[in-house]
């Protein structure tokens, strides 16, 4: 009852030398392996106790088969006795804090709260127990409740220091600094988990040693110290397993998957994920295999297989309601979010992701509320909504660094470069993203090095490096494709098409958009793959094959027209009005192009614009109007040099010219 385990285990064992036939001790030394995290000696000993208890009284035979039960995992079953138990001897608190363990284990939290409240009645020193507290505040955890996780295990530290049992002063500050980790304080919550650590390492207890060090591992992990906590991940896994703790073990196989995905390794992340949901799931944990299959579903996400991803998190959804894992929700509404947003349903993806962050500002959850800020700002940039855009992501970056979350800060800060650019803001853009660099060098993370290798290569297309901008597409491909990250990689092949076609190899070109937006196709992202073609288009007619250009360039335009995406709107119709300026429709592009040019100013979107305006004084050039284009492509030299944009500067300074097919008559 002081969580000593290992000096009940002592004490039991040489009890039952003496009494070898004893059922009552045997189911005593049952709950002292459970303790210790040795599963399989705590199944065996509570099988010998059920083997000797046919003798007992109905109370005892009862108690002893519901320790076997619950030694088996069987939560629901052994929530049932219990329960009996509970019912006709409410004056045993014992009954009481195995009926609330198992309720919460079996993902009944909302039941387990109200036995809680059943065993504070009972008078002293049961009602005043500090065991009561700790299992108030484990289950306040997996209803998401962390102020309440926090309040409860402060209650069963003070009093654990004042009996002297240290176990439960342990126990205490290791939930205290799960609250605060949870919360998003990680940095203040590590000295109580090293409390912790200490406390249970003095009494022996490995199992409850390798739990803490598993919660320090998360603090280094959310601190962006991904080889730190991986090795203690590894080294408490390797403790874990030597003792025969199956459910603890599992736990640290997902959080290695957390591990491997954040370092990009998907393919590693997800075989580790997925083997640490099955043993959650026959464990019979719910809460912890929801968590498991909400991060199996952004691994398959990320390496392209957006049908699966959504599958898992729509059975997430409906389990975390059940439940009561307010945290689970939020986070599974998020990522549903995130592949509504690939569908192209942006106004939906748009709903989920505020749900989402509502969730976390009910809970306290700040660090995960700053990824569906940033997620839903995403959303809002294709939607032209720009200024709450970069408000958003603003909050979220300020959000990410007061939770200390390093690769965090990261991800912001390479969408904030990225709205930088398009607001034509290309120092601040460079400054963002080189904050991000060093961030990820720091961390490891080979994911944020490939997207910095991305953004800089469109700054070498800038400078007129087409070879740096190739070697470092390149060298951003291997490492998307060696992660496993499936979608990063149909973009990166998209910028690379470009480029072989700015390098005088329109084949290639057309042939890695078509691929791309065959991908794309295949995975029903149609807004991406109306990308994809209208590069196509671009290729094509590069190569001088008009007739196919302008076949890809309807079908882009088809698409975009069709969706709620004003940014591929804007990127399809500057793609496609030199191509139907080329196929006869020279009065149409220019219609096409004014708009894309009044659609930029109205949002802000400042490179968009010149883009679309660059386009317009090449065609005006090329339909007879010198006036015009001079007037236009000095504009655009103009304010491209001011921002320092110096290829959009060159090129309306002396763009190349095409040859328009004009209509007969």
């Amino acid at each position: 009852r002081a969580f000593d385990p290992r000096g009940a285990r002592d004490l039991l064992a040489r009890a039952a030398e003496v009494s070898p036939d004893s059922a009552a001790l045997r189911s005593a030394l049952s709950l002292a392996w459970i303790g210790l995290g040795d599963d399989d000696r705590a199944r065996a000993e509570a099988e010998k106790a059920v083997q000797l208890s046919a003798a007992l009284p109905k109370q005892e035979r009862l108690a002893i088969e519901a320790r076997a039960v619950e030694a088996r995992k069987d939560w629901s079953r052994a929530s049932e006795l219990y329960r009996s138990l509970w019912t006709f001897y409410p004056d045993n608190l014992e009954y009481g804090l195995r009926l609330a363990s198992c309720l919460s284990a079996a993902g009944h939290n909302a039941e387990a709260l109200v036995v809680v409240a059943e065993m504070r009645k009972l008078p002293p020193p049961s009602g005043v127990d500090p065991r009561i507290d700790l299992i108030e505040s484990q289950v306040d955890k997996r209803l998401s409740d962390f102020p309440a996780e926090m309040r409860a295990a402060h209650l069963a530290e003070e009093k654990g220091r004042k009996s002297g049992e240290t176990q439960v002063v342990a126990q205490a500050s290791m939930l205290q600094g799960d609250g605060l980790l949870l919360a998003g304080r990680s940095r203040e919550a590590i000295p109580l988990f090293e409390v912790a650590r200490d406390l249970f390492a003095k009494a022996g207890n490995q199992s409850a040693v390798a739990l803490v060090l598993t919660h320090l591992g998360v603090a280094l992990n959310e601190q962006g110290r991904l080889a730190e906590a991986q090795a203690m991940y590894e080294a408490s896994l390797a403790t874990l397993r030597r003792i025969g703790s199956v459910q603890s073990g599992a736990i640290q196989l997902d959080n290695l998957g957390f591990v491997a995905q954040d370092l990009g390794d998907l393919p590693r992340a997800q075989t580790l994920l997925e083997q640490a949901h099955a043993a959650f799931l026959a464990d019979g944990d719910r809460v912890l295999a929801e968590e498991a299959l909400n991060a199996i579903g952004t691994v398959m996400l990320a390496r392209g297989d957006l049908a699966g991803a959504r599958q898992r998190f729509d059975e997430v959804l409906a389990l975390s309601r059940q439940t009561g894992n307010r945290v689970d929700e939020g986070r599974s509404l998020s990522f549903q979010g995130l592949v509504l947003a690939r569908l192209g349903s942006l106004g939906e993806a748009r709903r989920l992701q505020e749900q989402a962050y509502g969730i976390t500002q009910r809970i306290g959850d700040p660090v995960h509320g700053a990824s569906m800020l940033a997620a839903s700002a995403e959303v809002l940039v294709r939607l032209g909504d720009l200024p709450e855009a970069g408000r958003r992501l603003a909050r979220a970056l300020e959000m990410k660094r007061q939770g200390d979350s390093r690769l965090g800060v990261a991800e912001v800060l390479g969408l904030q470069a990225q709205l930088q650019e398009r607001l034509g803001n290309l120092a601040e853009a460079k400054r963002l993203s080189g904050e991000q660099e060093a961030l990820a060098r720091a961390t490891g993370s080979r994911s944020q090095l490939a997207a910095v290798l991305q953004e800089r290569a469109r700054w070498s297309l800038d400078d007129g490096d087409l070879a740096g901008a190739r070697r470092q597409l390149e060298e951003a491909l291997r490492q998307r494709t060696t992660n496993g990250e499936a979608l990063e990689a149909a973009a990166v092949r998209l910028d690379l098409s470009d480029l072989s076609r700015l390098q005088g190899d329109p084949g290639e070109a057309a042939r890695l958009a078509s691929e791309v937006a065959d991908w794309y196709a295949q995975r029903g992202m149609e807004g991406f793959r109306a990308r994809a073609l209208a590069r196509l288009a671009e290729a094509l007619l590069a190569g001088g094959r008009s007739a196919p250009a302008r076949q890809a360039a309807d079908q882009a335009e088809s698409i975009a027209e069709a969706g709620e995406d004003l940014d591929l709107r804007l990127t399809v119709a500057t793609a496609v009005a030199p191509v139907r300026a080329a196929t006869g429709d020279a009065a149409s592009a220019l219609d096409l192009l004014h708009w894309a040019i009044q659609e930029s100013a109205r949002i802000g979107a400042v490179i968009p614009g010149l883009e679309a305006r660059l386009e317009l004084g090449l065609l005006q050039r090329q339909t007879g109007d010198p006036a015009s284009a001079t007037s236009t492509l000095e504009e655009v030299r103009k304010t491209a040099e001011a921002r320092g944009f110096r290829a959009l500067a060159r090129r309306a300074a002396a763009g190349p010219v095409v040859r328009i097919a004009r209509p007969k008559g």
